[in-house]
């Protein structure tokens, strides 16, 4: 039973690979997301059944704690550097595993200490020990030399409230429909956020409570030069066929926008930008002005070179009611900014945009203005058209 429920771990981590190794693993130092989201619980769960039968059959909770985190730690190296077996590596995989191995380890002494049975901590406990090492000597090996370590963010993550799922399930399947099945959902307090796995991309929800307006956006794997048609996951619109130009993916996406967000295409107009040179296909942002006014809601859709959706961002907000005046032309707004920047970086690069921005719970009219540092992007200045005053970026 022992070799079944490692062979079971097995074939539970490696399942579903994308067959590209990608060579970097998220190295978190928030260790508490290993049992706040519900990917932690489940890696945590995971390994408990494993690690109980190692118990029994060793008679060693320290042996089985040292099986189940060595074997954790090959599994990540391996998920990061073998392309036939690649995931994700993330180090709170790996601290979630050896948190399960103790819970299944503790457990199962638990029950044999009741059961009068003969139990210890140091027997076997040398050549287990040495097997240990060598293997993460080894592992550490081939992670200094091929792994390149990403530092994760401050997280705040927790779980997903039902109502959380809820929108979520809402919002991709009028995106979608029911083709990309959710496999996990989890919540950052910090920046109010919905994080969303699926299978074939992944997927992240505004949540109330933030200062951004709802937003919806979706990255799925697209059709590209190199990477077999198989593993894309990107999404078909029906009734389209291979965009051959710009204006035939252009086409695509409001073909899309109509079946999917209809109401995005009233009194709009699209910008098309090539992605990556072409070798993404095109992104095409959706944008709707209004006396001169670009409005809040925006939609871009990336389209793929076979004509599906790769990408895709809703910001479908209602268009304010009632705005205040625009009192201030471009030069008098500039003329603001330039008198602030005078005797400190950065300053204005190009034209100012005049659009709609929410300030202190209310909409305003305001002028944007792209600053820059020694020929550096360096943010965006924003000036009240109404008052004159700079706004908070």
């Amino acid at each position: 039973m022992f070799s079944a429920s490692v062979a079971g771990v097995l074939c539970l981590v490696f399942m579903g690979s994308s067959g590209h190794a990608r060579y970097t693993c998220t190295i978190n130092p928030h260790w508490a997301d290993a049992f706040l989201t519900e990917q932690g619980q489940l890696n945590i769960a995971l390994f408990v059944p494993m690690s109980a039968l190692a118990v029994l059959v060793f008679r060693s909770p320290l042996v089985a704690l040292l099986m189940g985190s060595a074997l954790s730690l090959a599994i990540e190296v391996t998920q990061a550097t073998v392309a036939p077996l690649a995931r994700t590596c993330d180090s709170t995989d790996w601290t979630a595993n050896t948190l399960g191995a103790a819970v299944g380890a503790g457990l199962a002494w638990s029950l044999l200490v009741l059961a009068s049975r003969s139990v210890s901590l140091t027997i076997h406990l040398r050549p287990v020990l040495i097997g240990a090492l060598g293997t993460a000597g080894v592992c550490l090996t081939v992670f200094l030399s091929c792994v390149q370590p990403v530092l994760a963010a401050p997280s705040g993550i927790s779980d997903a409230s039902p109502s959380m799922r809820t929108a979520v399930e809402r919002a991709l399947k009028q995106a979608f429909g029911t083709t990309y099945r959710i496999s996990g959902v989890s919540y950052i307090s910090t920046d109010h956020v919905v994080l969303v796995n699926l299978d074939g991309g992944s997927a992240s929800l505004t949540w109330p409570g933030g200062s951004n307006p709802s937003q919806l956006v979706v990255n799925l794997r697209p059709e590209q030069q190199g990477v077999p048609a198989d593993q894309a996951t990107s999404f078909p619109v029906a009734g389209t066929q291979r965009p051959s130009s710009a204006s035939d993916a252009a086409a695509i996406a409001r073909r899309y926008a109509a079946e999917h967000f209809p109401d995005v295409l009233k009194g709009s107009t699209a910008d098309i930008q090539s992605a990556a040179d072409g070798r993404l296909g095109w992104d095409i942002d959706i944008r709707r002005v209004v006396n001169g006014v670009l409005m809040p809601m925006r939609f871009t859709v990336g389209i793929d070179t076979v004509g599906h959706v790769r990408d895709l961002l809703v910001q479908d907000t209602p268009d304010p009611a009632r705005l205040p005046p625009t009192t201030l032309t471009e030069q008098q707004a500039l003329a603001s900014v330039a008198r602030t920047s005078a005797t400190a970086e950065p300053s204005p690069t190009g034209p100012g945009l005049l659009l709609v921005r929410r300030e202190a719970g209310a909409w305003r009219v305001a002028w944007a203005f792209p600053m820059g540092v020694n020929g550096q992007a360096a943010g965006t200045a924003y000036v009240d058209a109404t008052t004159g005053r700079l706004l908070t970026p």
